[in-house]
Order: structure tokens, then sequence, then C-alpha cells
């Protein structure tokens, strides 16, 4: 006999489904944690149809909605979102599923967040924003993504500098390429005076080199007589 079939005859005989362990987590909470991917999108289907709340929060803020972000599994989001869950539900730390998606490089989850209205301007108490963690990761197509839906360009964290820095420093150049062609700033300096071309320069990353150089004697060019 199954999960789905014991938690089905639980429900059946009355069962809560907002009783929550020491954790916090609830019965949809760790549906959405169950490791066995095929199971627990029909348990969490099931406790949905039964009324599981979908805002219900473990001891550190975090939704099933963020927690399945977090996971990359597109269809649970899909189905939470589908049931009301708030998108832009914050955790003790101020990230959401949007950050969660975007720090684990899940561009099917980031799409569906996206087109259902969530903010990209969001900002945890790090100071980081999810075009931040997608430059960090070198990945440009939700880099991109976020860009054409308004995301703050110049936004820095409180430690590692502006989403061009950290492309800079990791030597993701089709980022630097993308965020310098969208007008990011090369002068904003890290929380050590470190600026994007000093970080690629020193971790030797040649082709951000010459893409920022570039980038920063075109004002000195145009300038000429």
């Amino acid at each position: 006999c199954g999960h789905e079939a014991i938690v089905k005859l639980l429900l059946d005989r009355g069962a809560n489904t907002e009783v929550a362990d020491k954790n916090g987590q609830t019965p949809l909470l760790l549906a959405v944690y169950n490791e066995d991917w095929t199971e627990n999108e029909a348990l969490v289907k099931l406790l949905l149809d039964r009324g599981a709340k979908t805002e219900a929060a473990d001891k550190e803020g975090r939704t099933p909605l963020s927690q399945a972000a977090r996971r990359g599994h597109e269809a649970i989001v899909k189905l939470l979102l589908d049931h009301g869950a708030n998108a832009e539900a914050a955790d003790n730390y101020g990230q959401t599923p949007l950050s969660w998606a975007t720090q684990n490089r899940h561009e099917a989850v980031v799409r569906l967040l996206l087109d259902c209205g969530t903010r990209t301007e969001v900002v945890d108490e790090w100071g980081t924003t999810p075009l931040w963690w997608a430059a960090e990761r070198g990945d440009e197509i939700v880099v991109r993504l976020l860009l054409n839906r308004g995301a703050p360009i110049e936004e820095a964290a409180k430690w590692g500098g502006s989403p061009l820095l950290r492309a800079a420093k990791n030597g993701h150049e089709a980022v630097v390429r993308l965020l310098l062609n969208r007008g990011a700033n090369t002068e904003v300096a890290d929380e050590n005076g470190l600026t994007p071309l000093l970080w690629a320069a020193k971790n030797e990353h040649e082709a951000v080199v010459r893409l920022l150089q570039v980038r920063i004697a075109q004002p000195l060019m145009t300038a000429l007589p």
C-alpha cells in the first residue's frame, strides 16, 4: 500500500491537514520534501484538494511554494500556484520562491513565477536579489528573463557587489556581455573596493577583462576631440 493510499485513508478518517511537527512542517510541506517525485506530486494534489493551507510555513518561514521552487519541482509549483499560493511569500531571511528558483538555476520554475506576475526586485536580508543570484550562477537565460521583467540591474549585495561584479568575478562572459549591453555600471565596487574589472583580472578571466576594458574605454574615446 503506497503513501498516497495511506494518506487518503487517514484524511477520510478525519486527519487534520494542518498538524505540524517540531520544525513547523505540515503534511503539505513534508509532501513537497518527499524525495520520491513520482509520488509527491500526487500527495500534494491530494492534500490541496482536501483543503491544506498553501501558506503554512515552517520555522524558517518557508512555504510549500518556496520549497518546491528551491527543489525545481515545476509540476508542484504549478499545482500550488493554481491553488492560490502566494508567489511572493518571503521567509525569515527575506527570500521568496523566485529567490530560491534563481539560486538553484531552475529556469522552468522562474518562468512560471514570472508569468504569474511575481516581483523581480525583492531583496533579502543579505541584499541579494534574484538577478544577483542568476548572475552569480552564470545563468544567461534567467538573467535575460529577469532583465526583461524589469529586474534592478545595479542592486548590490551587502557583501559581494553588484550582479555585474559577480558575473565578472566568476568568469561568466555571456552574462557580463548581456549586463553591459543593458547598461550595467562597470565602476560599482564591492565592500573591499574591488570593481568588476579588478576581480576579472585577479581571477584571470581574460575574455571578461577584454569585454570590460572595451566598455570602460568607450566613454573616453567619445570624449576625445
